[in-house]
């Protein structure tokens, strides 16, 4: 049995070295929905149908943050692949 997956405080995993992906993913889906961020993770909100200013500050804000979060956990090599990508749900 593999080594287990470690977890920050937000439960995003640290310890992931890209070999148990339905693990990552299920832990990172569930840190998305945690924070209301699913929707923006998985591409189904869309920054077009927000109508104020404030709205679409706070969807920009969130696609950094899932960036972030994405661009840090995953391993130098597949970090490679995805960092032209200028948000975390192109990631």
């Amino acid at each position: 049995m593999g080594e287990l997956l470690k977890y920050s405080n937000d439960g995003v995993p640290k310890t992931w070295d890209g070999k148990d992906w339905y693990t990552y993913k299920w832990a990172m889906d569930a840190v998305f929905r945690e924070k209301g961020m699913l929707g923006i993770a998985d591409g189904t909100s869309k920054r077009e149908t927000l109508s104020t200013a404030e709205g679409t500050a706070k969807f920009d804000q969130m696609l950094l943050q899932i960036r972030r979060m994405v661009g840090t956990l995953v391993p130098p090599d597949i970090l490679q692949q995805v960092k032209d990508k200028k948000t975390g749900t192109e990631i």
